[in-house]
């Protein structure tokens, strides 16, 4: 296992050095990343922590609230993790033929994927677990930092048994696997995480409670708060190691054998001429036939359809959830440039190195608009939201989908390594998350929407100025490596 890993990260570093052209640039973004990933976390944490006010007394009050965000941001990062990790790889192709059982491979890939959602779950989750570190009692502190670890390696742990026993279900029933079946299996466990996260929020003049009230029954208790009962603490402290037994188990069940079956892959146009075929449509086929972005396609559309539901049948959105779908698909350039990077030399010999830059952009685009408008739409129809309320958050989420795009042509997404994608993406979204809590705490600061208007327009023209230059770039330098 710990040679599948150090050879799954030296092929995404390598990857990410010729991305950018050498190492020393890799290590110099690598770098400003982690730094600005270390920075946010700091700076969200200051500022939740003079909006919440949190003291030692009021810690255990909350307690199952928190519990429930540690728990779930993992847990969510997770299986976008997986989703994002495609079911075959280089890697695991070559292990295939080697005397090394192939429960073993899933093993070693699975951890891979656990370790990049822990971590970025944490860094979500962060600026609130650091509260406790604020209210000055060294107990306290211990405690919630602690819990948070724990909680959120069992959030962890909890995704890869609900996504991996969904597969085998789903799989074995339609005697295939595929895609389709890890998409499906994705957005069911994504309902039942969000459905107990939203039972330990205390909304409505309820009290929490749900499948994650024990986690916040422990956790009020290492903080001061009434002890529980003695089952729900040997409940709560056994359930990783519950977690890791189903795992082992799930390994020996028999899974059927990866097909690419997916509706884009079946997709079938009327034969055109080659010079018919548009850098565009040449573009967008190549996008959307890439199994992991039809994944996070499939998890993201129906994401999009339970919030619009949710919405519906409550007459309004006040969880948000329908503004975090949105924000989730807003995510979808992050696999613009790595599945059709073998492909540029096309681009080179017709002695247009950056033509792709504008065709790869309007693909993306087209995608995006086509979602934001229908569920735009949807939710107009179907709540009491107004269209100035979409046409407000639409210039956030345009920005959101350029810098995803920018992300997109620097870091690297691979067919041939499952870890690429799941890292990239989890780097992605958790700058995308900084990047909106950032943006609208700058717009909130200003009370003027002619200002708003503005500054909203500056950042679109900029970041889509930021894609262009970039990929000017790199498609550039890539000509010029290819030419020497």
């Amino acid at each position: 296992m710990a040679a599948v890993h150090g050879i799954t990260w030296r092929i995404w570093f390598n990857d990410l050095a010729r991305s950018l052209g050498s190492k020393n640039r890799a290590r110099a973004f690598v770098s400003g990343i982690l730094t600005a990933m270390v920075a946010w976390t700091a700076w969200s944490s200051v500022e939740l922590g003079h909006q919440l006010g949190l003291d030692a007394d009021m810690g255990w009050q909350i307690a199952a609230p928190v519990a429930g965000v540690v728990f779930t941001m993992p847990a969510l990062a997770t299986l976008m993790a997986v989703l994002y990790a495609p079911s075959r790889t280089l890697l695991t192709e070559m292990l295939s033929v080697l005397p090394v059982r192939q429960a073993h491979i899933r093993a070693a890939v699975r951890w891979l994927t656990v370790s990049v959602g822990y971590f970025g779950g944490l860094l979500v989750a962060g600026p609130l677990a650091l509260q406790f570190v604020f209210t000055g009692s060294v107990r306290v502190a211990v405690a919630g930092l602690g819990y948070a670890l724990f909680a959120a390696l069992f959030g962890c742990l909890t995704t890869q048994v609900l996504i991996e026993l969904g597969q085998v279900i789903i799989g074995r029933s339609l005697g295939r696997n595929g895609v389709i079946v890890q998409g499906i299996s994705g957005l069911l466990t994504a309902g039942l995480l969000l459905f107990a996260f939203i039972g330990t929020l205390p909304m409505n003049g309820r009290e929490s409670g749900g499948v994650l009230l024990p986690l916040g029954e422990v956790f009020a208790w290492l903080l001061g708060g009434p002890a529980p009962a003695w089952w729900t603490v040997t409940l709560v402290a056994a359930a990783p190691l519950v977690m890791l037994g189903v795992l082992q188990l799930l390994e020996w069940v028999p899974r059927p054998e990866f097909t690419a079956w997916h509706p884009i892959l079946r997709w079938r146009r009327k034969r055109r001429k080659a010079n018919d075929e548009s850098f565009f449509r040449l573009e967008l086929r190549q996008w959307l036939c890439f199994p992991s972005n039809a994944v996070l396609l499939l998890f993201v559309n129906g994401l999009c359809v339970a919030a619009v539901i949710s919405a519906a049948i409550a007459g309004s959105d006040d969880l948000g959830l329908f503004y975090i779908s949105l924000g989730v698909a807003s995510a979808l350039g992050i696999g613009c440039y790595g599945p059709t990077r073998r492909h540029h030399w096309i681009y080179r010999v017709a002695g247009q190195p950056t033509s792709w830059v504008m065709p790869k952009f309007m693909a993306v685009f087209v995608v995006w608009a086509a979602m934001m408008g229908f569920y735009g739409t949807a939710l107009i129809l179907f709540t009491d939201a107004q269209p100035v309320d979409l046409m407000m958050a639409l210039p956030m989420l345009f920005v959101e989908m350029c810098a995803s795009c920018i992300l997109g042509l620097l870091l690297p997404v691979s067919r041939d390594q499952s870890i690429g994608g799941a890292v990239s993406e989890a780097v992605a979204v958790i700058g995308l998350i900084g990047l909106t809590f950032g943006l609208q705490s700058t717009l909130a600061a200003s009370g003027s929407l002619f200002a708003i208007v503005l500054v909203q327009l500056m950042m679109m023209i900029a970041v889509v100025a930021a894609y262009f230059l970039t990929g000017r770039w790199m498609g550039l330098h890539r000509s010029e490596m290819a030419g020497q």
